[in-house]
């Protein structure tokens, strides 16, 4: 390995330059999560995280206040994803939302840490009350944050009278009785103080405006603003009032009629940039017994996330892309490109039609994955909306330009509130590689959501190789507060069945290299042969034994099929029915105040091994601006046809550290110790990692 402390400097500075210079060369890794969506009023905010694919929501600490949530998830079939698909999973990544408004939320991202637990982590710069909703068709999580009426200890015992009028205040307000609320607000903050006076005040800015006493709304909103100058309460109430100055400028003459309040507010465009941009360098190296040290990675990452986002309440546009570049230090290896999304979505509210165009990715209608593309919509009526997409498959994210070999179209519809409770989705999709058919299915999928049980149902079949190739059926039982039951099963082909599966060990990249060599019914027959099948339920049950606590007991059987020897390659056996058990205790505010705790213990029993894993991943914030994360796993094998056994001890840790608002330092190092008997050969080796940078969000 040849790396010069220069080189490394130069190649630093020009990655960096060309994230911020020219973005369209840089391209992505994958993503967990799609987009993050925030709708506001004074009183509340409702967080919408949508998912790239299907992630099932358990639980989430503390229970329903605080100033942090963890939010807990659970990966089914996680035996079927790739390495890639792990590395995204289980890693750290930052999301990003518009910050044009003074929200509370201060910070937001996907802890990935443990594959079988990855955790969505928020945090406030206040104490506020909560509520997390999973959706029933897995492809989201909505948070709902109370935030203005937040008042506890002796702030609350010193306006205990006025806190009680306050919320009947709240409840006037939601109700659009102005005149009510207006006259306990102004009680309120006539004689309260502290916390109390300063809602109060702001509430009653609010009500004058949505009651069009605009003269009225500014007067109190400059009052507030005078009395409370600083914090994320004044930049929002200085939006309202900067809103009402911009609306009295351009008032329309007397001789032109002029539109309603209410008919300028939807014709009002809000737009917004929001992103981010990180900088890490990693090097992983191992020193084998007996052996001479060996560096398995040296790079630099350089991750850039633009969203652009113009919106009214008739329609919105959006651009989104999400860009990496990584710069490899060893000798012999290629800089990389990736890309995952960059594209432009417009929707129309009054016409109920929408567009997206670019690459992106999709897990519905047929569309089980990233594309590059068109997906249009239109709803026919409130309840039925038609889709139609046309793309390219995107089979690996290096996969820089549009592969126009491989393309589909489909078709689906969209049936909502049915029997209020119900929604459908019915869809046809054909794929095809170099005009021979690759893919043509028909399926549908099925929610459910009631009283705190809902189900999601998907089947997919195909039409040509008149398969199965997927069925999916995941539920959950709220059967209080504190307790949740969820069951899952999973039925589908290994890869996914596709004429494209042929070329599997023929030592080929492309379809079009076997039509030489067999014709098109035997393709499609190898392509048959090249598929398993795979078969997972798991049972679990999620409880909150307190509010600090909440355990989570899931048991879960796998069975894959073998495939036949045929063209030339061999098959493999099937493993027979695998069984994995799993105990996590999810803790928070135990040691210290903020402080969260993951401690989980993970069993899985097969055919020719067993396999047992501890894992313990703690976060504790110093002050304001550090916090320290400390985690370690511990994995043990033990076989059962041979005698061979494998020990690994990975002890780490990650600090980071909020130089600004917007900017933090992160540094990450662990350590690996490895002890491995086979045939009664002994060997240990050890290992160290680094990771370290910068990320700044805007």
């Amino acid at each position: 390995m040849k790396v010069t402390y220069a080189k490394f400097l130069r190649t630093l500075a020009l990655t960096a330059l060309g994230a911020l210079v020219s973005l369209i060369p840089f391209t992505a890794k994958a993503r967990v999560v799609e987009t993050v969506d925030i709708e506001e009023t004074v009183e509340s905010m409702e967080i919408r995280v949508n998912f790239a694919f299907p992630i099932q929501y358990i639980g989430h600490v503390p229970g329903s206040n605080g100033d942090n949530i963890r939010i807990q998830f659970r990966i089914n079939s996680q035996n079927l994803l790739n390495n890639q698909d792990i590395k995204v999973l289980s890693s750290r990544s930052d999301l990003t939302w518009d910050h044009s408004k003074a929200f509370p939320l201060q910070e937001m991202f996907w802890d990935g840490g443990d594959i079988s637990s990855p955790l969505l982590t928020l945090l406030f710069n206040r104490h506020v009350d909560f509520e997390v909703e999973g959706s029933n068709d897995l492809r989201s999580v909505l948070i709902r944050v109370q935030y203005t009426n937040a008042i506890t200890g002796k702030e609350e015992e010193g306006n205990n009278k006025y806190s009680g009028l306050l919320r009947e205040a709240m409840a006037a307000f939601r109700g659009n009785d102005y005149q009510t609320a207006i006259r306990l607000l102004t009680s309120i903050e006539e004689s309260s103080s502290g916390d109390v006076h300063k809602q109060a005040l702001e509430y009653l800015g609010l009500t004058r405006q949505r009651n069009r006493q605009l003269a009225h709304a500014k007067a109190e909103y400059e009052k507030f603003l005078k009395l409370y100058p600083d914090g994320p309460d004044a930049q929002r109430v200085q939006q309202r009032l900067s809103a009402l100055t911009t609306a009295d400028q351009k008032a329309q003459p007397r001789l032109r009629q002029a539109r309603t309040g209410d008919e300028a507010e939807d014709k009002k465009w809000e737009t917004s940039v929001y992103g981010s941009l990180s900088q890490f360098y990693f090097r992983d190296e191992t020193n084998p017994s007996g052996s001479d040290k060996r560096v398995n990675v040296s790079n630099l990452h350089t991750d850039a996330n633009i969203n652009i986002r113009a919106r009214s309440q008739e329609s919105e546009i959006r651009f989104q892309f999400v860009g990496s570049h990584q710069a490899n230090f060893i000798e012999g290896r290629e800089n990389r490109k990736r890309l995952s999304r960059l594209f432009i979505d417009y929707q129309d509210h009054t016409l109920g039609a929408g567009i997206r165009i670019g690459r992106q990715s999709k897990s519905q209608g047929g569309v089980l994955g990233r594309f590059d593309g068109v997906d249009v919509g239109y709803e026919i009526t409130p309840d039925i909306k038609l889709n139609a997409v046309y793309g390219f498959p995107v089979q690996s994210s290096r996969q820089t330009n549009v592969n126009s070999d491989r393309k589909f179209y489909g078709a689906s519809l969209d049936f909502g509130n049915i029997s209020e409770k119900w929604d459908f989705t019915t869809y046809f999709i054909e794929q095809k590689n170099v005009n021979l058919l690759d893919r043509r299915a028909v399926g549908g999928e099925a929610r459910y959501f009631k009283d705190g049980k809902s189900l999601f149902a998907m089947v997919d079949y195909d039409l040509h190789f008149k398969e199965l190739n997927l069925v999916m059926i995941n539920s959950n039982w709220i059967l209080s507060e504190k307790t949740t039951l969820y069951a899952n099963f999973d039925y589908r082909k290994s890869p996914l069945l596709t004429s494209t599966n042929a070329i599997q060990g023929q030592g080929v990249e492309n379809l079009s290299d076997l039509f030489t060599l067999y014709t098109d019914d035997e393709i499609f027959l190898i392509a048959a042969e090249r598929t398993a099948s795979i078969k997972t339920a798991t049972f679990g049950l999620n409880k909150a034994i307190s509010d600090k606590y909440r355990v989570s007991v899931d048991l879960t059987a796998t069975d894959l099929t073998g495939t036949v020897s045929s063209a030339g390659v061999i098959g493999f056996p099937g493993t027979g029915t695998e069984y994995y058990t799993s105990v996590q205790l999810l803790g928070t505010n135990l040691l210290m105040d903020k402080d969260s705790h993951i401690f989980g213990i993970r069993y899985n029993d097969r055919d020719r091994d067993r396999n047992y894993t501890f894992y313990l991943n703690s976060r504790f914030r110093v002050g304001e601006k550090f916090r320290i994360n400390p985690r370690l796993r511990v994995d043990y094998r033990s076989g059962k046809i041979t005698d061979t056994r494998r020990l690994i001890i990975r002890p780490t840790v990650k600090m980071e550290y909020r130089i600004a608002k917007w900017f933090y330092f992160e540094f990450e190092g662990g350590f690996e110790w490895r002890d491995e008997t086979f045939s009664d050969i002994n060997q240990t080796s050890t290992g160290n990692y680094i990771y370290t940078g910068y990320r700044s969000i805007f």
